[in-house]
């Protein structure tokens, strides 16, 4: 059947989010995963047909890479490992912000996050207090990985539309804390 249609994508993701209650079983899970797609990769004729992206937690890969038949996987061409810093994380957060409904920005002909939050600078607490802008306050309230900017960002729309009718109400510190 395969053979004959056309081109299936899997994208395979969020398989991890109960890994902190058993993670020995998260981790051969993964790992299963890992060698199941790694074997269709092999057979020529589902690779050309069936295209899977799967996400795995660094320790599940690591742990393959570890193991007896492991030397195979470390110049694999179809693993990549995704790294974020601070550069590669602030352009994921502004693609999202651009993809947001019009109904988020102030001036939906100008997506930007300080359209978005409807500032550029957030006033930071501390004992310095300093303007700090509103990008890196938000992102440093992450672990610089996207599943907390998204989550960050979900909080912060449900935010916008709840004080819309106010926007002096929001406090975009009480979002983020």
């Amino acid at each position: 059947i395969l053979a004959q249609s056309r081109p299936l994508f899997l994208y395979i993701d969020a398989i991890d989010d109960n890994f902190k209650y058993a993670p020995a079983h998260w981790l051969r899970c993964q790992r299963g995963l890992f060698y199941a797609v790694m074997d269709l990769i092999r057979d020529s004729e589902s690779a050309a047909r069936l295209h899977v992206v799967i996400a795995l937690r660094d320790i599940a890969l690591a742990s393959t890479r570890a193991s007896d038949a492991g030397t195979r996987y470390f110049e694999e061409t179809h693993v990549n490992v995704l790294t974020w810093n601070n550069r590669s994380i602030k352009t994921l957060l502004r693609h999202k912000v651009e993809r947001l409904p019009d109904a988020y920005f102030l001036d939906p002909r100008n997506k930007t996050i300080a359209s978005w939050l409807g500032v550029s600078k957030v006033l930071n607490r501390r004992e310095a207090r300093y303007e700090e802008g509103v990008e890196d306050y938000i992102l440093r309230h992450t672990r610089l990985v996207p599943r907390d900017v998204v989550i960050l960002g979900n909080r912060l729309c449900r935010a916008i539309l709840h004080f819309r009718s106010d926007p002096s109400g929001m406090s975009i510190a009480d979002v983020v804390r």
